[in-house]
């Protein structure tokens, strides 16, 4: 299983690409949600490696955050959810994110970051 390091870096790896993309360019929205999401999962994924908890599926860990007061404060759990919902319709369909939900992500993904504390300012 990753350790808590091993989401970090994959988190910063996914902040620098989100950092190179436009938000005014409709084509790239899906991909600002889909990396926003992946960002989260890798927030959230360093603060599970910290309690020894690893999930095989998006589903198990999902259902797993839903339950905990720690994820549930903040709605963090909630903004999860709608990261992962935005990025399965970024990915597969149907729709497109537009630049207003792929804003929304962001925030999304800033209010995780914040409530754990992560640097959102990476290199």
């Amino acid at each position: 299983m990753p350790t808590g390091d091993e989401h970090k870096k994959k988190y910063i790896n996914n902040k620098k690409v989100l950092k190179l993309l436009n938000i005014q360019d409709k084509d790239q929205c899906d991909w600002i949600a889909t990396i926003a999401f992946y960002s989260a999962l890798h927030i959230i994924e360093k603060e599970l490696a910290k309690e020894n908890k690893h999930f095989r599926t998006h589903m198990e860990r999902e259902q797993y955050i839903n339950g905990e007061p720690k994820y549930c404060k903040n709605q963090i759990a909630a903004k999860y959810k709608q990261l992962s919902t935005n990025s399965k319709i970024a990915r597969y369909g149907p729709g497109k994110i537009t630049p207003t939900k792929a804003n929304q992500m962001l925030r999304f993904l800033s209010d995780i970051e914040s409530v754990f504390e992560v640097n959102q300012d990476t290199e």
